[in-house]
Parts: C-alpha cells; structure tokens; sequence
C-alpha cells in the first residue's frame, strides 16, 4: 500500500481493460446500442500522432466485416520495445515485447521476415456486437511496475524518479482471445 497523503492510499486507473467493464456499469454501453453506434475506436494516451477514428481504417474493419482489426507497424528491430499482434493458441493474441523469447524473437517465415514483426501500436477498432460479448468476462489481472508518487516519512509529497511500486491492471488486449479473427491493417510508421 502506497499512500497519496497522511490519510488517503493511492489509486489509480485499472489499465484499458477495464473500459470494458466500465462502459456496461456507467450506462454507455446501453446508450451506444440506443444510439446504433456500430463501432469503437481504441487508442492509447502516449501516441500523440494518432490519427483518431481514421476512415481508411474503419472502412477497413467494415470492408473485413470484422468484429477487432488493430493497425500494426513494422518492427524496426527484433528487440524494439513493442508487443506483438499474432496467434497464440489458435487465437489473436498480443505478446508483450518483454514475454517474447530470443528464439520468438529471431524466428523468420518462407519469406526471410521476421514472424513476430507486427507491432501493435495501440490502434483498436471493435465491433459493438463484440463489446457487447465480454463486458462480463474475466481477464487475468497484469502486475505493472510503476513510478506512484507518495509521500516521504514527514508526510511531505515525494516525486520518486524510478519505479517504487505495483499496480494492478487489466489489458484490453486480453479480450482478443475471444475473437475467431483480428484483422491487422499495416501502416507506415511515418
């Protein structure tokens, strides 16, 4: 337990996981569905270029007749700090780049490419009808190492510079596993 202040523990957001659960709990979910929204576009907060709800992707995904499509970017290198978009037991998976082994990590298809090259990049277009199956599922909970700010032993606010704690999330990319397909549309990294 990390403590915000004298009398208050920290929280923190669950990880975007649990925007799923959150939707279905607040009531969004329903007005979604009320208002015949079709699709939701996901994006992570540290891509400051994203290119939000972009129409070539959503027509891809509609082109697809999908229910998850990701955009993915080449790797530059096999060791380049970014998951995965791949199979994992038959199903859409997103392998941290922190899980891959060395073997993953090298291995090359027919082609000469490197197999595990499709960067996820935090791109994700879900089908409502999709949303709609796992706002009750369980996802495995993820230990993430985090910079918390707390406080020092007189109570006065304490900015740490390294990682001092655990925190609990859940990934919105568990949730793939439920899907017979994700389709991954390649962009330029530029």
């Amino acid at each position: 337990i990390i403590l915000k202040n004298k009398n208050e523990i920290n929280f923190s957001p669950n990880g975007n996981g649990g925007c799923f659960k959150s939707l279905k709990q607040t009531g969004h979910l329903k007005e979604m569905i009320d208002n015949n929204i079709k699709w939701v576009f996901l994006f992570g907060v540290d891509n400051a270029i994203c290119k939000v709800c972009d129409p070539i992707f959503i027509g891809y995904g509609i082109k697809k007749n999908a229910l998850g499509c990701s955009k993915v970017v080449k790797k530059r290198d096999p060791f380049e700090k970014v998951g995965v978009i791949c199979k994992k037991n038959n199903h859409p998976a997103i392998i941290e780049y922190s899980e891959l082994t060395d073997e993953m990590r090298y291995l090359k298809d027919e082609n000469g490419e490197y197999l595990y090259s499709n960067g996820n990049i935090l791109n994700h277009l879900l089908h409502i009808d999709f949303i709609k199956q796992i706002t009750s599922i369980y996802l495995p909970p993820h230990l993430a190492f985090k910079k918390i700010e707390t406080i020092d032993k007189d109570g006065n606010p304490f900015h740490t510079t390294k990682e001092n704690g655990y925190k609990i999330e859940y990934y919105l990319f568990d949730t793939f596993v439920y899907l017979d397909d994700l389709k991954a549309l390649l962009v330029d990294r530029n």
